[in-house]
């Protein structure tokens, strides 16, 4: 249930780039693996690649291995690689009858681009840093004579511009690029004053050629881009030569090293060779699955909205309480830890590709929670397990701290009724050591234990139970993030049992991979039940795997780190005690139910109760109060300290249909004055001259 107020006015403007289209492209789209050879994708195309390769085991056959990226350069699929350094091959594709004309006419100027890496940490054979690799377009193939300490050499009497890797042997950083031409066969470099170190990059370079009339020089220009989104540099190669390129029809690439060329375009402006990603990750805005959920006195959990994007994306979190966040991260969930009990929190998330492009998208909502209050109250009975020793599935604990209860001196671990999973004993390995490490038939979390808690002369009020929990490996060895493949998240059953073995009350947390790197505490409350004097009770402890029902299907191993017993708590307030303090007795949802209006002033029993009203007086109305000045707009309302079971959000909009939270900055805020119960929000956002912004601050009901 989410009650929503508007206040305050804005507009907003939006752009939009456009890339241009291509005359020819290849990237290299195919199984990763496959022999170039043969292979006809991309677009502006006569037919598929051939070539020919001197090692007589076609150790050096040109194969699609890993897609290259650059900058914000849209790329994608795999490359052209030549897997080995035997030998020397020569690749060749024609270009089409349309793709032809648009590129050689007298008078054009035509762009090219190629990502380009020498790769010397390739396979084995020849010599690493000796690499001298061309790409050209021209009217002949280049030959597969070894291109040893020069450019490869073209067919006879062929005609071609472009570019070659350029390597001594001596270093792989001493590796560089300079531009080639071909005229009736002969070569020329510019491998003096036109050339660029680039070692094992991946390079982006752009080429320009001014075609002229025969008998007039044509001149290429190259550039080494840093940033597909910024201008070209100044070209670092520019060459002169006449040539007919009327019957230009061929792209060609030879080299006997393991060296990786990708995304070849050709077009008639830089803009078609430089096209930019623009797919940004999806849902955009980012949004959560699993809103902020306080799970602790000092930690908060979230989880977004899975994000889908055409390359792997990553997640960030941020605090806006704080001013922290979480770092780029894999996981969509993410725990904030060592945060104030009892102290409202605000988070978005934003999502990324983890390509060179890192398009991000726009941040979620930004949703507050408190975390809950500090955990109080003596305790009953403890355990770190500290020097514990083991024997089967018994362990002999001699660290027990009892306040009103008999020391249980150890805990047996049983397996669950009615389950196919046998617990065999409890883990003695070195990780295992101090802890409380269950091993069962499968390596699957599903046992039992039980926890007596016999009472001494006086009675004792029950409150929390806290553990620590863990995932381990089928060997006794704690999960690490590099061994988490196949972790699930696991249910955490615990039950209270009177002597006659009737359920005095349980509940079931739901612990997902929070834990499973790291110890990880959980808990839940019994609070006010009243243990009799010199009675016996039994608190079972239960886990399971992501389905209760089915212990086949029951997960990873999980152990115990402690185990804590405490006395009655302070407890936070939720809407059903809201509820009975105002309407005691009372059922009817037409009276007490969150959408309902008792009082008929307008607000409904979840915002009265979010903001601190009363539901039963028409003229006690929440304490909003919203400015302006010449430099923000804000709203401050009043929010619940104890309230554990709702969400705050404050959006803006510019059409009341698309609301976003990106720019609203929140802080305590001192108008009306600070209440440590009923603490007030202030909200603002900047103002753009001669632009309406709209307002609003939602309540969720979690």
């Amino acid at each position: 249930m989410i009650i929503t107020r508007y206040i305050g006015f804005a507009t907003l403007l939006a752009t939009a780039s456009v890339n241009g289209e291509l005359v020819v492209y290849e990237g290299f789209d195919y199984n990763a693996g496959d022999p170039i050879w043969d292979l006809n994708g991309g677009s502006g195309w006569n037919g598929a690649w051939l070539g020919t390769d001197t090692d007589a085991n076609g150790r050096g056959i040109p194969a699609v291995g890993e897609g290259l990226s650059f900058s914000r350069l849209n790329s994608s699929g795999g490359s052209y690689v030549r897997p080995q350094r035997y030998g020397v091959s020569e690749s060749s594709r024609s270009v089409s009858e349309e793709s032809q004309a648009a590129l050689t006419a007298d008078g054009s100027t035509i762009w090219f681009s190629v990502l380009m890496k020498a790769n010397p940490g390739g396979s084995t054979g020849g010599y690493a840093a000796n690499s001298h690799a061309a790409i050209v377009f021209g009217d002949a193939s280049l030959t597969t004579a070894n291109p040893a300490t020069t450019p490869p050499a073209i067919a006879t009497g062929g005609n071609a511009v472009g570019l070659s890797f350029d390597g001594d042997g001596s270093a792989t950083s001493a590796i560089g690029i300079h531009g080639v031409t071909y005229s009736a066969g002969v070569l020329t470099a510019d491998s003096v004053d036109g050339r660029i170190v680039v070692g094992d990059s991946t390079v982006l370079i752009v080429g320009k050629i001014e075609w002229a009339e025969v008998g007039s020089d044509d001149v290429m220009s190259l550039y080494r881009v840093a940033d597909a989104a910024a201008e070209l540099p100044e070209a670092f190669s520019v060459m002169a030569v006449d040539l007919d390129q009327s019957v230009f029809d061929i792209v060609a690439i030879a080299g006997g090293q393991t060296e990786i060329f990708d995304e070849i375009r050709m077009g008639s402006s830089v803009e078609d060779v430089l096209p930019l990603d623009t797919v940004t990750p999806f849902p955009n805005p980012m949004s959560f699955a699993t809103a902020p959920t306080a799970i602790s006195d000092s930690e908060i959990t979230m989880t977004a909205s899975t994000a889908v994007s055409d390359n792997p994306v990553e997640y960030l979190f941020s605090n806006t309480t704080l001013a922290t966040d979480s770092g780029w991260q894999a996981s969509p969930t993410f725990t904030g830890t060592g945060l104030t009990p009892d102290t409202p929190y605000s988070y978005t998330v934003i999502a990324r590709e983890t390509s060179a492009s890192l398009i991000e998208t726009a941040p979620s909502n930004a949703a507050t929670v408190w975390t809950f209050p500090e955990v109080t109250g003596d305790e009953i009975l403890a355990t770190v397990f500290a020097g514990r020793s083991v024997s089967g599935t018994t362990a002999t604990i001699t660290d027990f701290i009892v306040n009103g209860v008999q020391d249980p001196g150890s805990l047996t671990v049983d397996s669950v009724a009615d389950s196919t999973i046998t617990v065999l004993d409890l883990f003695d390995s070195a990780d295992a050591q101090n802890h409380f490490a269950p091993r069962t038939s499968t390596n699957s979390a599903h046992w039992q234990v039980d926890v007596p808690l016999v009472v001494d002369a006086q009675p004792v009020v029950m409150g929390n139970v806290e553990l620590n929990v863990r995932s381990f490996s089928s060997s006794g060895a704690w999960k690490t993030v590099a061994q988490g493949n196949g972790l699930q998240e696991h249910y955490i059953t615990l039950e209270l049992f009177d002597s006659s073995e009737a359920s005095l009350g349980s509940e079931q947390i739901l612990a997902t991979e929070n834990f499973q790197y790291d110890w990880k505490a959980v808990f839940t409350t019994f609070d006010g039940i009243e243990l009799a004097a010199g009675e016996s009770y039994t608190l079972n402890i239960l886990v399971s795997g992501p389905d209760p029902a089915n212990p086949a299907n029951a997960g990873n191993y999980v152990g115990l780190d402690s185990i804590r017993v405490l006395t009655e708590s302070a407890s936070g307030s939720s809407f059903a005690d809201w509820q009975e303090s105002y309407f005691p007795g009372e059922n009817d949802e037409a009276i007490v139910g969150p959408n309902a209006d008792p009082d008929s002033d307008g607000i409904d029993n979840l915002a009265e109760y979010g903001l601190n009203s009363d539901p039963t007086d028409p003229s006690d109305q929440p304490a909003i109060v919203v400015s302006t000045d010449e430099t923000e707009l804000s709203i401050s309302y009043p929010t619940v300290a104890a309230a554990t079971d709702i969400s705050y959000t404050v959006e803006w909009s510019t059409n009341l249909e698309d609301w976003f939270t990106a720019g609203v900055v929140e802080v305590l805020g001192p108008d009306p004055a600070v209440d440590s119960d009923y603490p007030v929000i202030k909200a603002s956002l900047a103002k753009d001259t001669d632009k309406v912004k709209f307002m609003r601050v939602s309540i969720e009901q979690l």
